[in-house]
């Protein structure tokens, strides 16, 4: 073929397989479809234009070039600027575009840490797509708690299983979420858990929910604390006590369209302009993650959208990088030593006891050298009884007072917090701990529990706790009450009560 002939060809070829390589990445939806439109044009002859290299491809051999090219070949990266979803120390980026919108890039704007890339496939982004959603419909929920009796009541923990099962709600009705004020619990009086109200953003990163829900789940407006939408029309079905069942999907929803029909409301007549607020207390394990097959999928997803807050956090890190935890592994321990831990849930005493007996196995069992031990109790005289139970064993026993007594302004900074805040900067040191055990009865010990564990292949209480036990409703009876159980790393000591992890976090 002479030689002109070939180039017109070349040159036809190059235009038809740009044009192919366009459409398709205008419509890639993720990486996977990037690397997939790219596995095509690979696909079609020697002569590829583009060559996008993902993690997948690596290492395989580029398509090897026609000896009339000069030029080296542009990558598909080098054609549409992508994010670096795999950097083991998330940068900042701006606001992503969620995934039905086009492919990830950046602009200009507020930043926000770059997201997992797992979020452009995850069970929570597939069932936010699958939803039919009501412009204008918004659920605002509640457990009858401030003084308009239109908040959230404490504590901390609970009220966190309160705004994720508000969310879980909302997706199933197809409704934007209000996520109301907190009450907080009174420092002189920890059992009043409604003393004062709080908006959210003083416990959670609120800005990191919104914009993880407008990635996973754009459909999903979010308001926080006030609400502007002081002309909605207001529904009030009846309150649901703590206890009662959880929902499953298709439940809420049906809740919500008998609502509406009660009140003569159609649901196409509701818009932008004029909205309908459903007004639903109490959502305290109002969702059954359990019953719905949603623990290993959509619980997860949740669970991480909803982070506290990152300056309480970061008070907890500071904690963390004590010489006295640094130097070498250490335990973590949540006591619940407190006045207002009920005895019947494992006294303070009894937890003391079977913790020394944990503590001991530990350092039985492993070649790394534990000495310390760190406690977590609103109760300095709780901590300073352990104390005395394991120094006489040769261990170390901290808390956050004796290792920040040298820093007197973080110091005076974690004494300045209330019951709850000082709540989340523990948590993150608990987290954290090598080794960690706490009381099944506590909402906090589980949630710790479950944030240890959640991205293991096999449900940790599943595998761990609940074995030896029976379900009767909600309530859980343990065979062997009150011993340790768990894997090597956590533990929890069990209790027979009121099991809620079907409905958590």
């Amino acid at each position: 073929m002479p030689a002109s002939r070939r180039a017109v060809n070349y040159v036809f070829l190059a235009l038809l397989l740009g044009s192919v390589a366009l459409f398709l990445t205008r419509h890639a939806r993720s990486r996977e479809a990037l690397s997939e439109a790219a596995g095509k044009l690979h696909e079609v002859g020697s002569k590829v234009i583009y060559y996008y290299s993902s993690p997948e491809t690596a290492g395989q051999p580029k398509p090897e070039q026609d000896e009339h090219e000069t030029t080296a070949t542009p990558s598909i990266s080098d054609k549409i600027p992508l994010p670096n979803l795999h950097s083991e120390s998330p940068s900042k980026s701006t606001e992503i575009v969620p995934p039905e919108e086009g492919i990830p890039t950046q602009a200009s704007g507020v930043t926000h840490d770059v997201l997992d890339e797992s979020i452009y496939s995850s069970g929570l982004s597939e069932l936010c797509r699958a939803t039919k959603w009501t412009e204008g419909f918004w659920l605002h929920c509640h457990s009858q708690c401030g003084d308009d009796k239109t908040s959230f009541c404490g504590g901390l923990t609970n009220a966190r299983n309160r705004i994720q099962t508000c969310l879980r709600l909302a997706i199933d009705a197809g409704a934007s979420v209000i996520i109301p004020a907190v009450t907080a619990r009174a420092e002189d009086d920890l059992l009043n858990t409604n003393d004062h109200a709080v908006c959210p953003d003083e416990w959670w990163d609120t800005e990191k929910l919104q914009v993880t829900l407008k990635t996973q789940c754009p459909h999903l407006k979010t308001q926080f604390c006030d609400t502007k939408l002081a002309s909605a029309t207001r529904l009030q079905p009846d309150y649901r006590h703590y206890l009662a069942a959880g929902h499953t999907n298709g439940t809420f929803r049906a809740l919500a369209e008998s609502t509406l029909k009660s009140n003569n409301i159609q649901q196409g007549n509701i818009s932008a302009k004029k909205p309908v607020i459903i007004e639903f207390g109490d959502t305290y394990i109002a969702w059954d993650y359990a019953r719905s097959e949603e623990t290993a999928s959509i619980r997860k997803d949740l669970f991480k959208t909803l982070k506290y807050n990152s300056t309480l956090l970061a008070l907890g890190q500071e904690i963390l990088k004590s010489p006295e935890l640094k130097k070498e592994n250490f335990i973590g321990v949540h006591l619940r030593g407190e006045g207002d831990w009920p005895a019947g849930f494992g006294s303070a005493t009894d937890q003391m006891r079977r913790y020394v007996e944990a503590i001991e196995d530990i350092r039985g069992s492993t070649p790394d050298k534990v000495r310390s031990v760190y406690v977590s109790c609103g109760d300095r005289k709780a901590i300073q009884t352990f104390r005395e139970m394991l120094e006489p064993l040769n261990y170390l026993v901290h808390d956050k007072w004796t290792l920040l007594a040298s820093q007197s302004e973080k110091l005076a900074t974690v004494e300045s917090l209330g019951f709850d805040q000082k709540g989340i900067v523990e948590y993150e040191v608990l987290v954290n701990a090598k080794f960690w055990m706490g009381i099944s009865m506590s909402s906090m010990s589980s949630l710790i529990a479950y944030a240890r564990t959640a991205d293991a292949k096999e449900d940790f209480f599943e595998k761990y706790i609940f074995p030896g036990s029976t379900l009767n409703g909600i309530n859980r009876v343990y065979e062997d009450n009150m011993v340790i159980k768990g894997d090597e790393y956590t533990k929890l000591l069990v209790v027979s009560g009121v099991d809620i992890m079907g409905s958590f976090p």
